[in-house]
């Protein structure tokens, strides 16, 4: 079925420039990014192992009772399309894994550091494959828990970007130290971060329209809800930008990650 552009947002810029992407994950963030994407119309491939389950239901992801047992690549497809969604769907109804090779534009909602690192390796693979459209290759690693999230941006085409990636944000699991069950997510805040990482998307996909940097693509974007503090950082330019209703120290990665990793 051709995908029908939504007469709502038809004349916005990143509406006509459709494309495949790679949702690796889909828990809290990636249910609720999928329903976004297949509104506006991208083809999506999904990966997810996982059955849906009560805690799923109940804790902030877009499922429903009905759909205990299902798959979630199965799951999130047919609630996608029972609220309108008419883009193409490919259901890999299996982890990701290292033989897996990811689109050009990859965007994941995991909950451990190996298997960022896992979707990360593979999109440099996909990229040394078609050296010649890096810069039409985009990865995004989302991180939530209860009332926080993280989004990391990195652009194919920009090797500060990748170096800073691997650096920073790429430790090990045994340094992220766990958190309590019942702070782990919120149906809103997963709702929110979904509502991010497409803004931003959408924002690269209308900076590949317009042959021009006109919108903000921020590496690094962090939200605290408790008191409204937005950051964004951009580590390749050196620039920095924030937004915050109060000045607070800035964690270190390994600090947040302990509140963000089992929130997915």
């Amino acid at each position: 079925m051709q995908t029908k552009i939504g007469t709502r947002f038809s004349g916005a810029d990143w509406a006509t420039e459709l494309r495949t992407v790679s949702l690796i994950g889909l828990g809290g963030i990636g249910s609720w990014l999928a329903l976004n994407l297949g509104r506006i119309g991208h083809e999506i491939v999904l990966y997810d192992g996982d059955t849906i389950d009560e805690t799923n239901v109940l804790g902030g992801q877009m499922y429903q009772m009905d759909q205990l047992g299902t798959n979630k690549a199965q799951g999130v497809r047919n609630l996608c399309a029972s609220m309108g969604c008419n883009n193409t769907w490919h259901l890999m109804r299996r982890m990701f894994d290292d033989k897996d090779i990811p689109e050009l534009i990859t965007i994941t909602g995991l909950d451990n550091m190996a298997a960022r690192k896992l979707a990360y390796e593979r999109w440099l693979y996909t990229i040394s494959q078609e050296p010649e459209n890096a810069d039409q290759a985009i990865f995004m690693d989302g991180r939530l828990n209860l009332e926080m999230m993280e989004i990391i941006t990195l652009q194919g085409n920009n090797p500060d970007h990748i170096r800073e990636y691997r650096e920073k944000y790429l430790f090990d699991d045994k340094e992220v130290e766990d958190i309590e069950c019942t702070v782990k997510q919120s149906t809103f805040a997963a709702m929110g971060i979904a509502c991010l990482m497409t803004a931003t998307l959408c924002n690269w996909l209308t900076n590949k329209k317009l042959g021009m940097d006109f919108r903000e693509v921020p590496m690094y974007q962090r939200l605290i809800l408790p008191i409204c503090n937005y950051k964004t950082e951009e580590y390749g330019s050196g620039k920095e930008e924030r937004r915050e209703a109060t000045v607070l120290p800035v964690e270190e990665p390994r600090v947040f990650q302990a509140a963000v990793d089992t929130a997915v």
